[in-house]
């Protein structure tokens, strides 16, 4: 199955994995027919979310401890990923702080 894919969940991840220069994510996919585990393309990404709010402590927080894990290799969960694609594309996605 290829993209492009919603993500469902793990915006922040991704945006990470693609701020860090990755090309690539593990993602659950759900196919409409039951749940899959793969790599895919970042660029594939789209997002129902527009920014990544870093207007609160633990907003921050969060961000700097998934940033610090893609950093140093630190396996994080795979993101949840479905068809169709509705959002924008990850690359456009902001941070807003």
């Amino acid at each position: 199955m290829d993209g492009p894919f919603q993500i469902d969940d793990g915006v922040r991840r991704a945006y990470l994995y693609a701020a860090a220069g990755h090309s690539r994510v593990d993602a659950i996919v759900d196919t409409g027919h039951g749940l899959v585990r793969r790599r895919v393309l970042i660029a594939d990404l789209r997002s129902p979310k527009l920014v990544i709010e870093l207007y609160k402590a633990r907003d921050v927080a969060r961000y700097q401890s998934v940033a610090r894990a893609v950093q140093q290799g630190v396996p994080l969960p795979p993101i949840e990923v479905s068809k169709p694609a509705k959002g924008i594309p990850l690359s456009q996605v902001r941070l807003e702080t």
